[in-house]
């Protein structure tokens, strides 16, 4: 590497989450669709290091500038697999909330795998479909961002399929409170029975029909907003139960955790709307950022 290289790592959302069980190996098989953003997104500053340094990773958050963070995994796996170990500086420059569900660390790791990837020389060279079963080993979320598009995710992330969500005129605004959620907690509690009754698997017209199977959820033009962390999460964090239901009376047609939280993602139906509801999670300091792009895909 001859000069200082610059990456960005978006984030991502869940419309719609189901948990439907645990299996024997101790995951959780899941039905949800991800939604890439643009914001909040973390940088990943890359130039060469001395000779024999291996990965060498500072952070902006220095809690997370240890060997437990998902970066050294990805370097040692893609490493492992190829042969190729280059001598690094990384530096990592958080925007993404930790433990807002936002995937922040999945993302981080998938674009390190893809500069990886793209390095000088044929014989490490991965295919994309040999780097999304790599990216696999290193995180269940992982190869939803080398997708990088809206998908409905299956299993324990394995299963991916590209899909197009349609959310014609709204405007998503995604509201990060200042706290976090363990999500590993959060299973454990949906675990020990502090969950929803279960509804059965997700169907094509669940989506994007008008059933009022779900009448505690909220639609928008046919769309379904669903996740079962809610009454897991929500019990525990009072708080973001009283924050969804302000961004609801701010004017929000739909209101949904993130993942096990504590992030929320809420869609309005003009911007004269957002920017009330904005105005008002200023004056109360509550993180957000205003999305307008994403990729729309049809099933």
């Amino acid at each position: 590497m001859s000069s200082e290289v610059s990456l960005w790592a978006g984030s991502k959302v869940n419309l719609y989450l189901r948990i439907l069980g645990r299996r024997e190996d101790g995951l959780h098989e899941l039905e949800s669709v991800f939604l890439p953003l643009p914001r909040p997104r973390d940088r990943l500053t890359l130039r060469a290091a001395q000779s024999g340094a291996g990965l060498v990773l500072t952070c902006s958050e220095r809690a997370l500038q240890n060997s437990s963070n998902i970066l050294f995994a990805a370097y040692r796996i893609f490493g492992e697999r190829t042969g190729l170990y280059p001598d690094l500086n990384l530096h990592l420059d958080k925007e993404i909330p930790s433990g807002a569900g936002l995937g922040g660390g999945s993302s981080d790791a998938a674009v390190f795998l893809t500069y990886l990837n793209s390095l000088p020389g044929e014989k490490h060279r991965l295919s994309s479909l040999e780097l999304r079963d790599l990216a696999g080993r290193v995180g269940s979320d992982v190869p939803f961002f080398l997708l990088n598009q809206a998908a409905l995710i299956r299993g324990a992330g394995e299963s991916i399929q590209p899909l197009q969500v349609n959310l014609g005129t709204l405007r998503l605004v995604l509201v990060c409170p200042d706290c976090r959620v363990s999500t590993a907690e959060a299973y454990a509690s949906w675990d020990r029975g502090l969950r929803p009754e279960a509804s059965g698997s997700l169907r094509q017209k669940d989506l994007t029909g008008r059933t009022r199977r779900f009448k505690s959820s909220f639609r928008f033009s046919g769309f379904l907003c669903w996740n079962d962390f809610e009454q897991v999460v929500f019990s525990q964090f009072p708080a973001l139960r009283s924050l969804k239901e302000a961004l609801l009376k701010q004017g929000a047609a739909a209101v949904v955790l993130t993942g096990s939280g504590s992030a929320l993602v809420a869609l309005f139906h003009s911007q004269v709307l957002v920017a009330h509801a904005c105005s008002w999670l200023q004056k109360h300091r509550v993180s957000h950022y205003v999305n307008e792009h994403w990729g729309v895909a049809k099933w």
